[in-house]
This record gives structure tokens, sequence and C-alpha cells, in this order.
């Protein structure tokens, strides 16, 4: 986000990881096996998928503070917030990023058009059967500006962080 400045760290630059793979393929567990050895620092986490929840629940993590995102403002209120409480050795993560993206442009429709993305979509297509109904009626833009400055928000936190 414009003005923020870049953080400053005690102990060298933060780790920045990305998790990538198929379902069931270890990305939640590799985080989740960070915090079990790092019981000293937070490890603030947005779940998109309730994948965290289920895990956490077979494991005993205090360290870990969880919290479900499903709109576009749940992505950067939470961002914030944990961006507000993090200390240089506790961990952002966000576990399955690509919500984040279908989040943003839901956002963008509703803000621009009123409508939920699904009743936008059936209008447009009831309004010209041919084409693609958001061809030209999306800003894309402002939606990339938006989303990237949410991307920002956690490259430039003071945790480290790591997103599947």
């Amino acid at each position: 986000m414009p003005g923020l400045a870049p953080p400053t760290y005690l102990d060298g630059d933060p780790e920045r990881i990305l998790g990538f793979g198929g379902m069931g393929s270890g990305k939640t567990s590799a985080w989740l096996a960070i915090a079990e050895r790092c019981p000293d620092n937070k490890f603030y986490v947005i779940d998109t998928d309730g994948a965290v929840r289920r895990m956490i629940a077979q494991r005993n993590l205090p360290n870990v503070i969880s919290r479900h995102a499903s709109t576009w403002q749940d992505f950067v209120e939470t961002t914030k917030e944990y961006r507000s409480l993090v200390k240089p050795g506790d961990w952002q993560v966000v576990d399955f990023l690509p919500p984040a993206w279908d989040a943003v442009q839901e956002w963008y429709v509703e803000q621009v058009y009123g409508n939920n993305m699904a009743t936008y979509f059936l209008q447009k297509r009831k309004a010209n059967a041919k084409g693609n109904p958001i061809d030209g009626d999306k800003d894309w833009p402002t939606i990339k500006r938006n989303y990237r400055a949410f991307i920002e928000m956690l490259k430039l936190s003071p945790a480290h962080v790591f997103v599947t």
C-alpha cells in the first residue's frame, strides 16, 4: 500500500515462502510443522478453505491464530489487523491464496454494479446471449491494483510470510 515503509528486522530478512501443490500434497502441513517447532512465535493465519481449522484441531498449537476469509473485505481487514499484531519472528500465513483473486473480482462487481457476481453474469448473459458476459465490463487495472495492494501488505510485513 502506498506510504508503507519497508519493515526493519532484528535477525535479518524474514522468510517469504510459497507452498504449492495439489490437494493433500502437504502445503498446510508444511507451515504447521514450522508452527510446531516454533512455539514461541505466533502464526496469524487467513484460512480460505477450512483446512486449517480441521488440521489444528488435531494438534496442540496455541500459537496459531486462524480466521476464515471468503470476501475481499475479509482478506484486507484481516491482513491489516494481523500486520498490526505481528512482531519479528512471527508468521503471517495465507492458506490458500487463489480465493483472494476471486474475492477481489466479486468485490469489484458488487461495488460497480451493485450485484453479486452470479446475478451480474446471469443478467449480462440474458441481455446478450453471444460473447463473453464480462468482456469490456471489468476494469482490470482497478481490480489488479487492489489485489497488488493486498499482496504488498503481505510482502512488507515484518513477519515471515507463508502463502499456499
